[in-house]
């Protein structure tokens, strides 16, 4: 065996590990810190490494302990990046290093597997600095599969533009991205959030893990299985970037489009554009008929001056025409098209209705937005 190992921590430390040999075990001894360790082996007689592909690995450690995912986690390079990536757990950090050309193309995975609704967040400790571009990223992902043309969501940090969430709607399709607000807000350590809600893709960013903004998400019709964790990429292929997260949680339903009922996502603030809104917390209610007067849904909400988004799904019994309503400040999507888009100030029992045509058996994302000013909190 010939390796060594570079110390990461702190930054720019040289090398200050090397062993060599050949047959049985090698120790290498330091004193405690971070490492990036490279082995690389001659499986087959003595064959030159430079004319075998397979035998080296590079893995992110803490020196003087076990580096191992937690149960249920894998790792995994996606897109076949130049140089092998790793992940590892000690003491509540996950490191997570990775090459490649970016995220959705080339970067390395650690994840779980899972069914139906998931949520998978983190704090972004740090990411290290290997492109002069600094569009080095790091964040959480759901994906459909591990394959490299897969569709998938993002939201990730990059080192010098702030929080950006990417995503890929069709599998082998292009990459779509959009910058937190303002472009460029962000930079590690912070949070990072996504959920998936049926066909709903929704990323949210924090600098305290308890205020969450909001990021327009994207509807992305995946398999009930799908692949949930943290991803990293140099965007210089070939270099290796180590990133730490803690505060990781990743969890799964595995009820593919929810249970019954509309997921309501609650907002501190009214502005129209909801990224520009505080967000708060979420839950699930069987429908919307409520009447909250001048108070609020949530005490961590202000009466008057709040604003909830319900997302879920319809799904029509047989195929006609059919109308919704809702009254007062309320807007309701039904797929692509706006059904109801009647947004009334004054008070009154205002409503509004209008017909659209369903498939029978097709279920069909339907949104509803409201905003609280103060002249009684009435949505049904």
């Amino acid at each position: 065996m010939v390796g060594g190992a570079e110390h990461l921590d702190p930054a720019g430390a040289a090398a200050v590990l090397t062993a060599s040999g050949r047959g049985g075990r090698r120790c290498l001894d330091s004193d405690g810190g971070t490492y990036r360790v490279k082995a690389e082996v001659d499986d087959v007689g003595g064959i030159p490494e430079e004319r075998e592909d397979n035998n080296s690995l590079t893995r992110a450690l803490e020196a003087g302990a076990a580096v191992d995912l937690p149960d249920g986690w894998h790792n995994a390079d996606v897109g076949s990046p130049a140089a092998r990536g790793a992940a590892g757990l000690h003491a509540g950090t996950f490191y997570v290093t990775g090459s490649g050309t970016d995220i959705g193309d080339a970067f390395h995975f650690a994840f779980k597997r899972g069914a139906g609704n998931a949520t998978v967040s983190a704090r972004v400790e740090s990411l290290e600095n290997t492109s002069v571009t600094g569009w080095e990223k790091a964040g959480v992902m759901i994906r459909e599969s591990e394959k490299s043309n897969s569709k998938f969501a993002a939201v990730v940090v990059t080192r010098t533009h702030g929080v950006v969430f990417l995503w890929r709607s069709v599998n082998g399709g292009n990459v779509s991205y959009r910058l937190s607000s303002p472009p460029g807000y962000g930079s590690a350590p912070i949070y990072v959030k996504l959920t998936r809600r049926g066909k709903s893709l929704d990323p949210f960013y924090s600098s305290d893990g308890t205020t969450w903004f909001s990021m327009t998400g994207a509807i992305i019709p995946m398999t009930t299985d799908i692949v949930s964790g943290l991803c990293v990429t140099s965007v210089t292929d070939g270099t290796l970037n180590t990133a730490k997260f803690t505060n990781v949680a990743n969890t799964f339903d595995r009820t593919e489009g929810g249970p019954n009922g509309l997921l309501a996502y609650y907002y501190k603030g009214i502005d129209a554009d909801f990224s520009r809104n505080y967000f708060r917390t979420e839950r699930l209610v069987p429908n919307v008929d409520f009447d909250w007067g001048t108070g609020q849904p949530d005490p961590l909400l202000g009466p008057d001056s709040f604003s909830v988004i319900w997302k879920g799904y319809v799904t029509p019994a047989i195929t006609r025409r059919y109308t919704f309503h809702v009254d007062r400040r309320r807007r309701a999507p039904v797929g692509e098209r706006a059904v109801v888009g009647g947004q009334m100030d004054r008070p009154g029992a205002t409503e509004h209705s209008r017909a659209i045509d369903l498939t029978g058996g097709v279920p069909v994302p339907i949104e509803m937005r409201m905003y609280d000013r103060g002249l009684g909190a009435v949505a049904s």
